[in-house]
């Protein structure tokens, strides 16, 4: 579940960054 919360994260970040 930790892993999963944290990988969502991690796909938002970068989809800000490209933005």
């Amino acid at each position: 579940m930790h892993t999963e919360n944290i990988n969502n994260g991690f796909i938002l970040s970068v989809h800000i960054f490209e933005l």
